[in-house]
């Protein structure tokens, strides 16, 4: 039994559609708002904290560009020998 990749893709109608445009939209701008917030000092934990936020986020947009790794896997389903 191997494990397999969980991944998660959106369709080209999908990515055409005006809720995804929208959230793409306001995704884009909470990036913007991490990158001025990380340009402050801040101490060594807020700054991965900020950078950690910013790399989930780019996750969500790389959604445009294909199927994304969720970076997790699900046990293979049993065989019929059991």
């Amino acid at each position: 039994m191997t494990n397999q990749p969980v991944q998660f893709e959106l369709t080209r109608i999908e990515r055409g559609d005006p809720l995804w445009i929208k959230l793409r939209a306001h995704i884009e701008r909470c990036i913007d708002q991490h990158r001025q917030d990380n340009d402050n000092n801040h101490d060594a934990a807020k700054t991965a904290e900020i950078r950690g936020s910013i790399r989930a986020l780019k996750g969500l947009i790389a959604l445009d560009r294909g199927p994304i790794d969720l970076g997790f896997k699900f046990p293979a389903a049993p065989s019929d020998g059991k």
